[in-house]
Formats: C-alpha cells, structure tokens, sequence
C-alpha cells in the first residue's frame, strides 16, 4: 500500500523503497513491541493443549487447529469484506497489488515454496531457539 501512495509522485523505485522501509519499520515495531504476527508463532498453544491433564492431548490439539483453521477462515472473509469496500484501499493499490500476485503466479511453485521457507532470521527461527528461556509471562 505505501508503494501504490508513493509511486504516482515519485515514481516507481522509490515507491518500492519506500514500501520496503514501511515493512521493515513494522518488523522493528513487532520486536521491540513483543508482539507477534497474527500466525506467526504456535508453538505456546500446542504445548498448553498437549500438557493440559484431563482429556486426551490429541482431542485437545485437534480442536485447537480446527477451532483456528474455523477462525482464520471467518477472519480472511471479514478482511476482504473489509477490502472490498469502495475506498478502503489507496488510489493505485489494485494495480500494485495486480502486478504483486502476477509476479507470485509466475515464479512457480517450488520457487514460490523455497522462498517461503524460514532462515534463519525468520520469527519462527527466533522463537523456537529462545524456548529454554522464561516467557514474558514469568512462566518458563
């Protein structure tokens, strides 16, 4: 969205900087922030489901994911509900956001999956080699 609010001013280049600066801000503010993005991290909730007593850890555990897969779902719909709207998004993000899925469709799928796979920089990455240290919650 912010390459499709700078480009039409100062062109494409720096309407792509400034898309990729506005993305890397937000990263910082997720980690300063201790927050974490809405799939990123689900490793906490499967070890309560699993280590909770009472019925099988299993029964818990397919509950969690289907109660999640049942929410993601109704929150996507909402999302585009939202993003349909007539003046939700910027002037000019349907065409960035055209060429965006162009590009993913072109690249193939394995392409595609490689360069979704975590690094060793990813969320993912960071989260589960601090597992050994105390949660923010003062639970370890």
């Amino acid at each position: 969205m912010v390459d499709a609010l700078v480009a039409p001013r100062f062109g494409a280049g720096v309407g792509s900087l400034a898309g990729a600066l506005a993305f890397a801000i937000g990263v910082v503010f997720l980690v300063v922030g201790r927050s974490e993005l809405f799939t990123e991290n689900f490793f906490d909730p499967v070890a309560a489901a699993i280590q909770r007593p009472g019925r099988r850890p299993w029964t818990r555990l397919l509950r969690l994911w289907g109660v999640t897969l049942v929410l993601n779902l109704v929150g996507g719909a909402l999302l585009v509900a939202l993003l349909t709207v007539d003046g939700a998004l910027p002037t000019g993000a349907a065409d960035t956001l055209s060429r965006l899925a162009e590009e993913i469709a072109s690249k193939g799928r394995p392409r595609w999956y490689a360069r979704s796979w975590p690094g060793p920089s990813s969320p993912c990455s960071r989260t589960c080699s601090t597992r050994s240290t105390p949660s923010r919650h003062g639970s370890s």
